[in-house]
């Protein structure tokens, strides 16, 4: 191998360990109260949102005499300022209805967010500026936390 051959196929080396030691954003949930969703990751946070079913309107028929709960959004923030350069790990830990230092609520325009009621089924996003988003959906069930992680 060249001078040259060598350099480039040292270059390329470092470029895959460098990508594939990149450690993808994620999300966990913990069952406190409120909840808290701790966020992590190097990317940065485009948006952070929670659906869930929409206890005020009917179920509307998926067509074999099953019924489908509606959903609507719950909460949705997103940084301002200095922390839309904050990373993942830098924000850490979101409790539910405690808007953080450094993020503007901009679901529900005023007041709090919804609460979250036993035996709902939830949706939480993290969307962030680069790499992977996380989509999970979570559970209360008799004061019990259940977690479905969408791979």
């Amino acid at each position: 191998m060249t001078g040259r051959g060598t350099l480039l196929f040292c270059a390329v080396l470092c470029s895959f360990c460098l990508v594939s030691c990149a450690r993808d954003n994620d999300l966990t949930i913990q069952m406190d109260n409120p909840i808290r969703f701790i966020v992590s990751g190097r990317s940065t946070l485009q948006y952070f949102q929670v659906s869930g079913p929409d206890v005020d309107r009917e179920p509307s028929p998926a067509g074999d005499g099953e019924h489908l709960m509606l959903i609507k959004n719950y909460w949705k923030l997103v940084p301002d300022g200095k922390s839309a350069e904050c990373t993942l790990d830098e924000i850490g830990a979101i409790r539910y209805g405690e808007v953080p230092k450094g993020f503007v609520q901009v679901y529900p325009d005023t007041g709090s967010p919804p609460p979250l009621i036993d035996r709902g089924k939830y949706n939480v996003t993290i969307s962030p500026k680069s790499g992977r988003g996380v989509n999970m959906f979570f559970f209360l069930k008799d004061g019990k936390l259940i977690v479905e992680r969408e791979e």
